[in-house]
């Protein structure tokens, strides 16, 4: 093989080495955001912290709430939080949240 078939295929190859490191980068990088995150950061961090740990409404870490329970407090709050209704957060959404919530530590 010549000197230039020799060049092209090791390029060749080093550019498949990096196509596939970028890959797995991102492949990473989107199984570091836990679902429910993107919605929690949404709808509830303005109020209840980036993680959970409260600002102008109570602190939710560590959760301890189920699902069914945060779904109702969700839909018919006992405080000043407003309601949100099934076509601004839906009961998958509400789920997930509680999902993550679950991940956080104090």
């Amino acid at each position: 093989m010549g000197g230039l078939a020799v060049i092209r295929q090791r390029t060749a190859a080093a550019g498949l080495g990096v196509a596939l490191a970028l890959s797995i980068w991102t492949m990473r990088a989107h199984a570091q955001t836990a679902p429910g995150q993107p919605i929690y950061k949404d709808k509830c961090s303005r109020c209840h912290g980036a993680n959970g740990e409260g600002d102008t409404a109570p602190q939710l870490v560590p959760f301890k709430w189920t699902y069914e329970k945060t779904l109702d407090r969700v839909r018919h709050p006992e405080c000043e939080m407003p309601a949100f209704t099934e076509s601004e957060l839906s009961d998958d959404d509400v789920a997930q949240i509680v999902t993550y919530l679950k991940t956080l530590k104090k």
